[in-house]
């Protein structure tokens, strides 16, 4: 009975790495004060540690809610066809 389990949690270990997929959205959730209730661009670029940008998507009149916290899935406009192989910045841009 041992040996069974050991083998199930051998096969188990070895198949999770093939189940790992790249994100195909980012949740992104902030707070942004001064603003609520008003129209705003949000620009959000994800960038290289260099700083050379990679991806980006733009949202412009923008709604905040009047409690200012936004939710956001990056990558329903712009489809995030990243390797994410390396390190990845966001950067937010109000």
């Amino acid at each position: 009975m041992k040996k069974y389990i050991l083998a199930v949690l051998l096969i188990a270990a070895v198949a999770l790495p093939v189940f790992a997929a790249i994100p195909e959205f980012i949740s992104f959730q902030a707070k942004i004060d001064g603003r609520s209730n008003q129209k705003t661009t949000l620009t959000f670029d994800i960038i290289d540690s260099k700083g050379a940008i990679l991806w980006s998507e733009k949202y412009t009149d923008y709604l905040v809610p009047a409690d200012g916290f936004v939710n956001i899935l990056l990558g329903k406009q712009a489809s995030l066809n990243l390797a994410f192989d390396a390190p990845y910045r966001l950067r937010v841009t109000v």
